[in-house]
């Protein structure tokens, strides 16, 4: 158990250390790409990231307010309770066993 439990810690290190590693190349790569980027660029991009909330947010005043309460709540569930349900199943799989607990 303890060398599943080592392997386990130098996979874990490994993955962080290259999640840092990709991360930072990609830091690079967009202040390479800041650099070289012009101001009307930039502000034509911002524009259009800003119309997207903003027509998002005017398709939303046309939905009724249950609507838009029982898709917040659908979306809380999806987001916060279905990753947790794996880990739920298997935690009662193995209180099931004899000599669990």
């Amino acid at each position: 158990m303890k060398r599943w439990r080592s392997w386990f810690a130098g996979a874990l290190i490994a993955a962080a250390l290259a999640g840092a590693v990709l991360h930072f190349g990609e830091i690079r790569k967009f202040a390479d790409l800041a650099r070289r980027m012009e101001p009307l660029g930039l502000l034509a991009a911002l524009g259009l990231q800003l119309s997207t909330y903003a027509s998002l947010a005017m398709g939303w005043l046309d939905v009724g307010v249950e609507a838009a309460l029982s898709a917040t709540l659908l979306l809380r569930v999806l987001i916060l309770w279905l990753p947790l349900l794996p880990g739920l199943i298997l935690a009662r799989r193995l209180s099931r066993r004899p000599g669990a607990l």
